[in-house]
């Protein structure tokens, strides 16, 4: 049903711009982007708040973390949109990409948590090296995107790269542990969520390229749209890993 909104929204879009009218255009998607955010947000904290502090499952707390970002990212929207009146591109991006690091933080505690504890049930490998290796990663990558952007993007704004580096390392190193999680769970019944949740988190990623390498800032309908696709596949994830909840719990019913 969440897909369906999502393509809905995708057709509106499109066909908004075909006739022409940009103004209606962006005054839809830039409304609708911290709405869909802050509506899955809230679904997905009620589907799995409760529950998580309840079983202390590392895939409850997963979907848990991933609903509070997405809340914390509807507030960046709209900040975004409130800065968008004082016509101050700099200050826009800057407050916009300031607020989305604590959502990037939160989904990064959720996807390398569940990772982490999933290496360690496995035996796969010692979840205490982890961590001191990810700050190491981070710490490279993000230096040699700075110096890329420094020697190559010399238009580049001091402001927008202090938060668009952070945002695209940070996604990036998330992508890599959902590959991770996909990977070692392909045959289970955890992988459809995963999956969409991975496939939201790369168009978010895509969509912090922009921003880092193309000098390229919000404002415009193509960025929003890009946000609603991203949210609606994350929102997706999380009606689809509470669906596999409730799977769960009908079995366990019917054994006892």
């Amino acid at each position: 049903m969440i897909i369906i909104l999502g393509i809905a929204i995708l057709v509106v879009s499109l066909f908004l711009y075909q006739i022409g009218d940009t103004t209606s255009l962006l005054s839809f998607v830039s409304i609708l982007t911290p709405a869909v955010a802050l509506l899955l947000g809230i679904v997905g904290l009620n589907a799995f708040g409760r529950e998580s502090l309840v079983k202390e499952d590392r895939y409850h707390a997963l979907n848990v973390w991933v609903a509070l970002g997405l809340i914390i990212f509807s507030l960046s929207e709209i900040a975004g949109i409130i800065i968008h009146f004082t016509d101050n591109t700099n200050q826009f991006c800057f407050a916009v990409g300031l607020v989305q690091i604590p959502a990037l933080l939160l989904w990064g505690i959720g996807v390398l948590g569940y990772l982490r504890s999933l290496n360690s049930a496995l035996g796969v490998s010692n979840g205490n090296r982890m961590w001191p290796l990810i700050i190491i990663v981070s710490t490279i990558a993000g230096l040699a995107m700075v110096v890329f952007e420094i020697l190559f993007i010399p238009v580049q704004n001091l402001f927008l790269t202090i938060v668009s580096v952070p945002m695209v390392v940070g996604l990036g190193i998330i992508l890599f542990a959902l590959g991770s999680l996909l990977w070692t769970l392909r045959n289970g019944l955890i992988a459809k969520p995963l999956i969409l949740l991975f496939l939201g988190v790369l168009l978010f990623f895509i969509r912090s390229l922009f921003w880092s390498f193309v000098n390229y800032c919000p404002e415009t309908p193509f960025d929003y749209i890009m946000a609603i696709e991203s949210y609606i596949l994350i929102g997706a994830s999380l009606f689809a890993a509470n669906k596999l909840d409730e799977v769960y719990d009908i079995v366990e019913d019917s054994e006892e």
